[in-house]
């Protein structure tokens, strides 16, 4: 790795938090507050296990104290689909 050199970014990746509205969860903070006040009841989906998908929630949780439950799907849309429809629950 001390041969290497960054040169260019290679990417810009745009996440989105997607609450199904039947939560009741309407803010970052509100989510950030149940996952506080019911530790392990909260599920969360991701398009995968691949580094991007699960780092987004993983350093938050940490940070803030939070114990949630990664859901990992085949991809961004099945994870979407499942959080509209009320999965993972």
């Amino acid at each position: 790795m001390k041969d290497l050199v960054g040169v260019t970014q290679t990417t810009l990746l745009t996440y989105a938090f997607v609450v199904n509205p039947a939560t009741g969860i309407g803010s970052i903070q509100e989510l950030i507050a149940r996952a506080k006040k019911e530790p392990g009841k909260l599920n969360y989906a991701s398009a995968g296990t691949a580094p991007g998908s699960t780092s987004t929630w993983k350093a938050p949780e940490e940070r803030r104290d939070m114990n949630l439950t990664h859901v990992p799907y085949k991809g961004a849309a099945p994870a979407l689909q499942a959080v509209l429809a009320g999965e993972p629950a």
